[in-house]
């Protein structure tokens, strides 16, 4: 197998950070995998340094977290308001959830964080109640 240049590897890096930026939706990876793009870019223009690549690296992501983070995490809140589509809605649990811990259920075909918000554990087969819908978390309580 040919070995990888440093080039490629930054854009590797790069691009896999902002795919699970996608899966973790916090804007924090976004800013990291476009700072390691940068640098692959600037390798291309014969940077040939690693100790300046990663301070590039580091003050780009920093520097994009420090200045858009915020901006961006409004820019895509939805008005303030939660998502209630499935709100008060009945859920069979799929695992054991202590209560006040987090768990993994499956909702509508698909895998989702889930939290017991209830004072009593959820055991695999029991009925809740969607009380809260935080990004990809549903907070659960018991029926």
């Amino acid at each position: 197998m040919p070995e990888l240049s440093p080039t490629v590897i930054w854009a590797i890096v790069g691009l896999a950070l902002i795919i699970l930026e996608i899966f973790t939706t916090s804007f924090f990876l976004l800013f990291f995998g476009v700072a390691a793009l940068l640098v692959s870019c600037v390798r291309l223009f014969g940077l040939d340094n690693i100790s300046i690549e990663l301070l590039i690296f580091a003050l780009l992501g920093g520097a994009g977290l420090l200045f858009f983070h915020h901006r961006l995490k409004e820019a895509f809140k939805a008005s303030g308001k939660s998502v209630s589509i499935d709100k008060e809605k009945d859920i069979t649990v799929t695992e054991d959830i202590p209560a006040g811990q987090k768990g993994s259920i499956r909702h509508q075909g698909s895998p989702w964080k889930a939290i017991n918000t209830s004072d009593v554990d959820l055991k695999e087969g029991d009925i809740a109640i969607i009380d809260s819908i935080d990004g990809v978390t549903l907070n659960l309580k018991k029926k």
